[in-house]
């Protein structure tokens, strides 16, 4: 493995944990009807916002050991969870496809699974603010990394839907 494998895997590692943070407040915001963009994350306890040197994926969370800083109420174990995971699942796109367009393709594949997975938990319900964008999204984007398969992902895409449905209904 050289160098700059080792450098790349890690840089996927890094914005794997970011997406995660980020994804976080997808998760919990999402359902809610609530802005992904403002206000900042808070404490659910107390209210206080998050410093931003406390929001940094996976050290913010160890440094506070798990608490509000102001308020000392407990930090839920999900939000490194989530951060962590999706940092595993980026690593682990890029350790088996490399530098290519399909490798973001498939980080972004699995961004959204792990957003769908734990809204579905905490829900019972999968949104479709996810699934169809996420869906045309990645189908343009398989599409145009190897439009010699586009019957292959277009087969898969109607498939997932169907067993999707045949659950929901």
């Amino acid at each position: 493995m050289t160098g700059l494998e080792i450098y790349l895997g890690a840089c996927s590692f890094v914005l794997g944990a970011v997406i995660g943070s980020f994804l976080n407040v997808v998760i919990y915001r999402l359902p809610e009807g609530l802005s992904l963009v403002s206000p900042g994350s808070r404490c659910p306890s107390c209210g206080n916002p998050v410093r931003w040197y406390h929001n940094v994926p996976l050290v913010g969370w160890a440094i506070l050991r798990g608490k509000c800083k102001d308020c000392g109420a407990p930090i839920s174990w999900r939000y490194p969870f989530v951060e962590g995971l999706t940092a595993v699942l980026f690593l682990l796109a890029y350790a088996a496809e490399g530098v290519q367009a399909h490798t973001l393709i498939t980080m972004a594949f699995f961004a959204a699974l792990v957003a769908i997975t734990f809204i579905d938990i905490d829900h019972f319900r999968i949104p479709d603010k996810i699934v169809l964008p996420g869906a045309a999204v990645c189908l343009i984007a398989s599409v145009a990394a190897d439009p010699s398969g586009w019957w292959e992902y277009l087969l898969a895409g109607v498939g997932g839907a169907a067993f999707l449905l045949i659950l929901g209904l």
